[in-house]
This record gives structure tokens, C-alpha cells and sequence, in this order.
């Protein structure tokens, strides 16, 4: 983001994959695996106040920088899937 490397740019999502390797390394694969679904039915179906922001130890920019590298990610794998 400092060297304005672009998030569909190969260097930036190398870093993305790098941070969710780390991730991984916290809390195993197989448990990631086993829950999600669970997790995010309870992340949807709770109530949050509308003040109430989720702790994070990203800047706004940093956190925008890396849902950009994301969503490239998401749509070349959708024009890989096409192809």
C-alpha cells in the first residue's frame, strides 16, 4: 500500500495470502474449516448496535487496502473459473 502497488497487482495478493497463512498458523485449518459456516450464521443473526465498531489492528485505509486485494483475488478466480 506505502509503494502504491495495486491490489490486483501479483505482489499484493502475495502479501494478502501471507497474512491468512499466518492466520492458519493461529487457529488450525480443520477447526477454520469445521466452523465457519457456523461462525458466520452467528455473525449474521447478531444484533450489533449501530456505534459499535469490531476491534481491528488495521487503519481504515490498510483494512480498505486489503478488501480491495480481495475482491481482485475473488474476480480473477471467477474469470479463471469462466475460461
Amino acid at each position: 500500500m506505502r509503494e502504491n502497488v495495486p491490489p490486483h497487482a501479483p505482489e499484493a495478493q502475495q502479501v494478502f495470502l501471507d497474512i491468512n497463512d499466518l492466520f492458519i498458523k493461529i487457529v488450525p485449518e480443520d477447526l477454520i474449516t469445521k466452523n465457519i459456516d457456523k461462525w458466520e450464521k452467528q455473525l449474521e443473526s447478531t444484533k450489533v448496535a449501530d456505534d459499535f465498531v469490531v476491534p481491528t489492528f488495521w487503519f481504515k485505509e490498510e483494512e480498505a487496502y486489503m478488501e480491495e486485494i480481495a475482491k481482485a483475488m475473488e474476480q480473477q478466480y471467477q474469470e479463471d473459473k469462466e475460461k
